[in-house]
């Protein structure tokens, strides 16, 4: 039996075998798809929602998506127009462009920072997705 004995602790001792197959490092991981419950609600919820409950300013209440997709802005054109951000007023509130569309009034959300570039991104993508609500 002794002369297995270094087999064995032999065995015992070799690294693992390396995986030798290469990373796929080219292929971009796929973007979560922003939704109106995965995302957008919650930015809303923090960032405009202090203001804007129960349609306290500007006739825009924001707690729930019906209240911004297709619904009409003070200047008739919609909030969120599903699929075209150039038909949303609430991009151009957000850009602070609103004038460019015969709106009028500030940059929102009023008073704080401007949403960033993440937060816009988000906007964005949800608007030409179609503002999908799940």
């Amino acid at each position: 039996m002794r002369p297995l004995l270094p087999l064995l602790l032999l065995a015992c001792t070799t690294d693992p075998p390396v995986d030798t197959d290469p990373v796929d490092t080219d292929t971009p991981t796929p973007a979560l798809q922003p939704t109106w419950r995965g995302g957008v609600r919650d930015l809303l919820d923090v960032r405009c929602e202090p203001c804007h409950t129960s349609y306290a300013f500007g006739d825009l209440g924001i707690g729930t998506r019906g209240d911004l997709v297709d619904a009409p802005s003070s200047i008739g054109m919609p909030y969120v127009t599903p699929g075209d951000l150039t038909s949303s007023y609430l991009w151009y509130k957000l850009l602070d462009t609103q004038d460019e569309v015969g709106g009028d009034g500030d940059r929102m959300p009023l008073d704080v920072a401007p949403f960033d570039a993440d937060e816009m991104t988000l906007i964005e993508t949800w608007i030409e997705d179609g503002a999908p609500l799940e």
